[in-house]
């Protein structure tokens, strides 16, 4: 399973302090995971402004219990969490809540179902069929 890092920080845009988030080195808004992958996020706001991730009541995709997570200055949250594995939740896409010293955003967390089921289709298509058994003769 894939292993993915969120690397949030804050910038001025035209006096504006604006919450950018780099998502596997790409920049990006929302965070797509397979289940099983892992997932952290890493706060790179130099020395200014604590990170926290806070996920409503019924907006957790991880296998481990809801908990805060907060990272100082460079460093990251705790530990990786594992999105749930096998998937049986209706709900694909989870909404949060990003703050770093006071600058907020809410992005999401997107389960993408669909390689798993390409990967399922694409191996049943591959598997060779038995060979019909041979007429003695």
């Amino acid at each position: 399973m894939a292993s993915h890092k969120i690397t949030v920080f804050v910038v001025d845009i035209n006096g504006v302090s604006t919450l950018q988030k780099i998502w596997n080195g790409k920049p990006g808004v929302h965070v797509i995971v397979k289940p099983g992958d892992d997932v952290r996020w890493a706060n790179d706001n130099g020395n200014t402004g604590n990170l926290t991730v806070t996920f409503p009541p019924g907006q957790w995709p991880f296998a481990q219990p809801q908990k805060p997570l907060t990272a100082a200055p460079g460093h990251q949250t705790d530990a990786n969490l594992k999105v749930k594995k096998p998937w049986t939740d209706p709900k694909l896409r989870f909404d949060y809540t990003i703050d770093v010293g006071g600058v907020t955003n809410d992005p999401d967390i997107i389960i993408d179902l669909n390689p798993i089921i390409i990967k399922k289709k694409k191996a049943a298509a591959t598997k060779k069929k038995a060979a019909p058994p041979k007429k003695k003769k």
